[in-house]
């Protein structure tokens, strides 16, 4: 049956002293072997989608199973997985949790999108404290642009991120946040174009580019605007910068991605 499908597919997922499955296949795998047998189990449980989401759910309590692994395979399940989202703000707050699987628990929210919308609030806490790990606060403010939800708290908040924080990794990610977000994000367009104004040198190259695709997102402009101030400028890294603003336009752009598989050629590493 799919639900004993899943049950082996998930005991790959437990947490190597604790497989105890009676099953030499799965107790004994370890090192690349094992998380090799971990990988693909998650590809199988993310196919096998909303059948797989209960047992996941249950997962998601049992100190047994590897935290991460599980938020990582729910994100993936995305949508359908809005059953986990109760659980895994609870287990972000829970004890013996490491930086990590709290990372991964903050992707796989935003992952989940518009049905993670309970978790807003806690995502925007977790964007606006300085005292929280880098890559957490990066992670939350990515994943308010994944839930997508307007409200004038969110827009603060990712606004108020891009202007003050001192990391020019998350002010890029609030940047392209309030991209996806679209029109209705238009109250932070007052701290996009100051930004883009800068002498600071902060507000240059991708983060410069990609302001400019939030804000033609913003404002409604059609494709063919952006690629006009692209044209305009003349940088050996116009690939990435291209991809930097288009992705700042978020859905408006979809109509370039043939101009994206053609960055994609472009040799240079950051591309």
């Amino acid at each position: 049956t799919k639900r004993e499908v899943v049950s082996r597919l998930l005991a790959y997922l437990r947490r190597p002293p604790a497989r105890n499955t009676n099953d030499p296949e799965i107790d004994n795998c370890g090192g690349d072997e094992g998380d090799n047998l971990a990988g693909w189990a998650q590809n199988a449980l993310v196919i096998a989608g909303m059948d797989a989401v209960p047992a996941l759910v249950t997962a998601l309590s049992n100190d047994a199973f590897d935290l991460g692994m599980i938020a990582n395979t729910l994100g993936a399940i995305g949508e359908s997985a809005d059953a986990a989202v109760p659980g895994l703000m609870s287990r972000f707050s829970g004890a013996r949790v490491s930086d990590e699987e709290r990372n991964a628990i903050v992707s796989s929210l935003g992952q989940i999108g518009r049905n993670a919308e309970a978790a807003v609030l806690l995502l925007v806490s977790l964007a606006l404290n300085r005292n929280m790990p880098k890559d957490t606060r990066l992670l939350a403010v990515r994943s308010l642009g994944g839930i997508g939800v307007v409200t004038p708290t969110v827009i603060q908040a990712l606004a108020q991120v891009f202007e003050s924080d001192s990391s020019i990794d998350i002010r890029y990610e609030a940047s392209e946040s309030l991209g996806r977000i679209g029109s209705a994000a238009k109250n932070a367009e007052y701290y996009l174009r100051r930004a883009f104004n800068s002498t600071d040198r902060a507000a240059q190259g991708p983060l410069r580019v990609s302001v400019r695709g939030t804000m033609a997102a913003i404002r409604g402009h059609k494709l063919q605007t952006f690629r006009k101030m692209l044209k305009e400028m003349d940088d050996r890294d116009s690939g990435w910068y291209a991809a930097c603003g288009l992705n700042g336009m978020g859905t408006n752009a979809r109509a370039a991605i043939p101009e994206l598989i053609e960055a994609l050629k472009d040799p240079s590493d950051d591309v």
